[in-house]
Order: C-alpha cells, then structure tokens, then sequence
C-alpha cells in the first residue's frame, strides 16, 4: 500500500473514502477477509509502511491468526535446514507474526 500516513495527513472523510473504495474493490475481486498493517521495520523510508494481506479462502485467514507456536511449527516444516545449523528466518518468527496480527 506505500508508505503509512498518520490521520493527521489526510482529513477523515478522505482517509475513510479510500479506505471504503479499496474495500470494496478487492471484495469484488473475490477477497473477503483483508488483514491490513504497518511496519515500521522495511527500512524503506523513514516512515513505516502500510501493507495489506487479502485472503479468498478461510484458510488464509486461519493461517494469519494461527499461534505462535503454530507459526514456529509452519516455518520449520516448509525451511530447509541451513548448511551452518543456524536459523535462516533473521527477522521473522512467530512472534513477530503475533505483532502483526493485531491493527
């Protein structure tokens, strides 16, 4: 979605016009479960940026609020193990997904 805008940038009824349009164009695409959040951490700009997962089916969103743990499990099962033994996820675990599962 581009970098993140604080509600003072934008006057409300602008912010919540785009926000209702882009809703209803990805409904229309077929997406109706739509997990939008920020991350200030991209080192893109100095701003965090704003990024949206849109999920089809219910196991998408069953996948995005999965636990920790179950997050943990997922990316071991789908990793391959690194020549050296060490993780090859430096900035993605299960709880950094928990931090994103909450707006």
């Amino acid at each position: 979605l581009g970098e993140s805008y604080s509600v003072e940038d934008l006057p409300p009824e602008i912010l919540e016009a785009n926000r209702l349009r882009a809703i209803r164009s990805m409904e229309k695409l077929g997406f109706h479960s739509m997990h939008p959040y920020d991350d200030a951490h991209c080192g893109f700009w100095e701003n965090p940026w704003s990024f949206l997962v849109a999920c089809k089916s219910s196991k998408c969103s069953e996948n995005w609020y999965a636990s920790s743990a179950q997050v943990e499990l997922s990316i071991r099962k789908r990793l391959r193990k690194s020549l050296s033994g060490e993780n090859l996820m430096k900035y993605f675990d299960g709880s950094t997904m928990a931090f994103f599962q909450v707006p």
